[in-house]
């Protein structure tokens, strides 16, 4: 969201009228909250809910003050048309009809669901109790969850039968901690679905094409694979705990799938899964790729108890890509604590930034602006030469001298004093590397201020 859509008097008058709630998605006790509500993981993500925590409108990204304003009077409009509250209280009512076995009750209440939305027509039973199990689902109501879906199985002729056996699953799972056969299939249909190659990506499709033999996937074909697969991830983290020990397995075991199982698990965020994972880090058989997805997913838990395995894996007996992944988990776990000022962290990191390998070296940058102990400033001075690209109209001599600037307290200004873009122009390059040469031997670090300072 941009910075002052929350600021404005609009946005903060609309807001006045409703409970406003902000969540922290790294931390991992509203890791519940976020696998109900989050998503795709979309940041912001906003969701409005009733009192009865029926949602009734979810948008993600940023925006100004009037698509902001926009989606809330949507929210609202939905709350106000819909009545999803009564809705809420007239699907509770159908459950406990049931329970009774009043059946003339049971057709009240779908008739009372169908007066609700007058513009379709009235649901059908199957309809009525496949939302009853969705929106117990959706509330994390487990022994609620248990009840519709037997209830719903119990009904001959139901659409949902399959995926009614799944929920139940879902539900025995949550209660006694048992995956049924039924789940199991359909989590082990899910991991095999990560395994479908991008369209045109096979051996056999590349050399066809080499030879003109088949055309060039489609654009619309590659979206749609994507699509999937984001569904399928989805799905999975949807899962919860139930998901876990495959996902584990699919990582330790499946190269085609374990980048992705890895991403999934890592978004579950269970604290028994780092300890798993750290333990299988002691393998010395472990596979390379097996071990990058596994330093990955660690990194994307945000654990500060994780930063020392993660800095052994900078070690330089690691492969690049291994490195690359630690380096990504430290910063993530860096941003979390609001930087470090520990030098070991510098010491592990630094050695990494071989000219040979753009993407360890990139990885180990975006890194180091997070720490905030003495760099050796000669060795970031190398730097300032490699123009191969970092993001977007940068380089990867643009990061270093950010760096630079940040250890020295110092930021690029013109002649009337405004700051500039900090671009590591050669001009721009060779008065950093002149000053600090001409103050070498007054430099020195202070811990206060977390930078170098000029000594008298």
């Amino acid at each position: 969201m941009e910075r002052g859509t929350f600021l404005d008097a609009s946005v903060q008058q609309q807001l006045a009228g409703l409970e406003v709630v902000k969540i922290d998605i790294d931390d991992p006790a509203n890791a519940a909250v976020c696998r109900q509500h989050h998503g795709d993981g979309a940041v912001p993500t906003f969701v409005m809910a009733t009192a009865d925590g029926d949602v009734v409108h979810r948008w993600t990204g940023a925006g100004d003050v009037q698509e902001f304003l926009g989606d809330v009077q949507k929210g609202l409009a939905n709350a106000a048309g819909e009545g999803p509250a009564r809705v809420g209280r007239v699907l509770d009512e159908l459950q406990r009809q049931f329970d009774r076995g009043d059946d003339a009750a049971v057709a009240r209440c779908l008739q009372d669901l169908g007066q609700l939305r007058p513009e379709s027509a009235a649901p059908s039973l199957d309809d009525a109790l496949w939302r009853c199990c969705t929106r117990a689902n959706e509330r994390q109501d487990w022994p609620g969850l248990r009840a519709a879906a037997q209830r719903y199985l119990a009904q001959p002729g139901m659409q949902q039968h399959d995926a009614a056996r799944v929920l139940l699953g879902l539900a025995e799972f949550e209660l006694t901690g048992t995956i049924t056969a039924e789940l199991q299939r359909h989590i082990d249909g899910l991991i095999a679905r990560l395994a479908e190659p991008v369209p045109g990506s096979t051996v056999g499709e590349r050399l066809r094409a080499l030879l003109g033999n088949e055309a060039k996937p489609s654009e619309a074909a590659v979206d749609a694979w994507v699509d999937r697969a984001n569904e399928t991830m989805d799905a999975l983290a949807g899962l919860g705990a139930a998901a876990a020990p495959a996902l584990h397995r699919a990582v330790l075991t499946r190269p085609d799938v374990s980048q992705d199982a890895a991403i999934v698990l890592a978004r579950l965020r269970l604290p028994t899964t780092t300890e798993q994972l750290r333990h299988d880090l002691l393998d010395a058989r472990l596979p390379a790729w097996a071990r990058r997805n596994v330093v990955d997913c660690i990194g994307n838990h945000k654990e500060p108890r994780c930063l020392p395995v993660l800095l052994e894996h900078m070690a330089p007996k690691f492969p690049p890509n291994i490195r690359s992944a630690a380096a990504y988990g430290i910063r993530e776990i860096l941003v979390q604590i609001d930087g470090t000022e520990r030098e070991d962290v510098a010491a592990a990191l630094m050695p990494a930034l071989e000219p040979n390998h753009r993407g360890l070296r990139t990885a180990v940058l975006q890194t180091l602006y997070y720490v905030h102990a003495p760099l050796p400033l000669e060795d970031l001075f190398e730097l300032f030469d490699d123009r191969r690209p970092l993001f977007g109209e940068y380089v990867i001599a643009d990061n270093a001298l950010w760096i630079v600037l940040d250890q020295l307290g110092m930021g690029l200004r013109d002649g009337a004093g405004g700051t500039i873009d900090q671009l590591c122009s050669p001009e721009v390059a060779a008065f950093v590397r002149g000053w600090v040469r001409d103050h070498a031997g007054k430099l020195h670090w202070s811990a206060e201020q977390r930078r170098y300072v000029v000594a008298d």
